[in-house]
């Protein structure tokens, strides 16, 4: 999914990952049970203000490689105004 969203000529999608443990995501979201002793969170930095626009079309970026095939899929490719739709 990294791989995925960092390979787009247009529009590139940089992700890292956070790992917290359980006892201070579950501190922070007490509705969450955890069944794991560590939670990985996916993040990005939005380093403008003006970036602040652009969270909802990144979010749903984001949703959507989720939910995508591997790294070989078509969509790597895909015109960058389609994925953010």
């Amino acid at each position: 999914m990294l791989e995925q969203g960092m390979a787009r000529r247009e529009a590139p999608v940089y992700l890292s990952v956070a790992r917290v443990d359980a006892h201070a995501f579950t501190a922070r979201h007490p509705q969450i049970h955890a069944d794991l002793s560590q939670a990985r969170i996916l993040r990005s930095a939005l380093m403008k203000p003006e970036a602040e626009l652009y969270v909802e079309r990144l979010h749903e970026r984001v949703e959507r490689l989720a939910g995508a095939p591997g790294p070989s899929s078509s969509q790597a490719d895909a015109d960058p105004q389609d994925v953010l739709r």
